[in-house]
């Protein structure tokens, strides 16, 4: 079995996202020494896929360059574009087998809106022939206009790998769900007869099962240089791993000790062990569950919960899950390929 790792070099960032949940009052920077020790690791195991991201990693190019060391299938660069230096780009050139993925909501004044000023550099990134995709946040803010944005991030910046970021910052009202199904649609007739994969209209469990393996085959690195369940718990390491946050504080809470190890897994990736999450016992005989981008990781943001899972985002996911079948359906008509997403039961 291969597993999913992905390493967080700093929480340092030089944007400020109104949705993002990493914490950049976390100060630090992973050491060389712990680097070494991710990459010895990898030796050791079968690692499918690398993902490193921040903060924006493009801050730390040393780093970078030394993470790239780890042995894996794949190799992921998350970052917000706005940091391709000359020494950065050349590198990269030197090294095309290094994916790039950058942040891209959609227009200007989308983005603006959710991420500040647009200083993404096209020009250093079309300076690239590395595999280049696309980190989409979408948002309720986003949602109205999502179709609208696939379209420019396809058109106007020749990216055709769309991976959507679903962020769940606040609950969606029945009339956000008729907006999602409807954006969703008008992407889905959109892209059909188009080059363009859209995750949210692709990504499955390939074996049926619940679609995010959470701790049998995701390990992350925080910036800290501790082991969590995810990455998205790497983000909140300083409410994860204050002593008095036992206790329900600022929407966090850990009822025990017990549910604090569920997702801190350790010290050192050297003494890390494959720990497999326990999900509801709803999502287990759910019958979208390969398709669900659920994310225990959220409910607990959200929430404090990790196993409350908000029913407006079951709505949301059964409305997905349908629209998702009918689009791999058609293009299977379209294309002559088989249908590779595994029946509802």
């Amino acid at each position: 079995m291969g597993y999913e790792l992905s390493v967080i070099i700093s929480n340092a960032c030089n944007y400020r996202c109104s949705f993002c949940q990493v914490d950049k009052d976390v100060k630090g920077i992973l050491s060389m020494d712990q680097i070494e020790e991710i990459v010895e690791w990898s030796n050791t195991v079968h690692v499918e896929t690398c993902l490193l991201f921040g903060g924006e990693p493009l801050l730390y190019l040393d780093e970078v360059k030394a993470l790239s060391k780890v042995r894996c299938d794949k190799f992921l660069l998350l970052t917000n574009g706005t940091r391709f230096s000359d020494e950065a780009i050349a590198w990269l050139q030197d090294n095309p087998w290094i994916r790039v993925a950058v942040a891209i909501d959609g227009p200007p004044e989308v983005y603006r809106k959710q991420r500040g000023a647009y200083r993404i550099q096209h020009g250093q990134l079309d300076k690239l022939e590395n595999w280049k995709g696309c980190d989409l946040a979408l948002t309720l803010d986003l949602l109205p206009r999502l179709a609208e944005s696939v379209r420019y991030i396809y058109e106007e910046c020749g990216l055709e790998n769309i991976f959507v970021n679903f962020v769940r910052e606040k609950p969606y009202s029945d009339a956000d769900i008729e907006v999602f199904e409807d954006q969703l649609r008008e992407v889905m007739d959109y892209i059909i007869d188009r080059p363009i994969y859209f995750s949210l209209l692709e990504a499955h469990h390939p074996d049926g099962g619940i679609f995010c393996d959470l701790g049998k085959k995701t390990v992350s690195v925080g910036s800290d240089g501790k082991v969590y369940l995810c990455y998205a718990f790497a983000t909140m390491a300083k409410e994860l791993l204050d002593p008095h946050n036992l206790q329900p504080t600022e929407g966090f809470k850990f009822s025990d000790i017990r549910e604090f190890r569920r997702v801190v897994l350790g010290d050192s990736i050297k003494n890390w062990e494959p720990h497999e999450y326990e999900y509801p016992a709803q999502c287990k005989v759910c019958p979208v569950k390969s398709t669900c981008v659920t994310c225990p990781a959220s409910y607990y943001m959200t929430g404090g919960n990790l196993d409350a899972i908000p029913e407006w985002f079951c709505k949301v996911m059964f409305r997905k899950d349908a629209l998702q079948r009918e689009y791999m359906t058609n293009r299977a008509k379209l294309w002559g390929k088989e249908l590779m997403l595994p029946l509802a039961h």
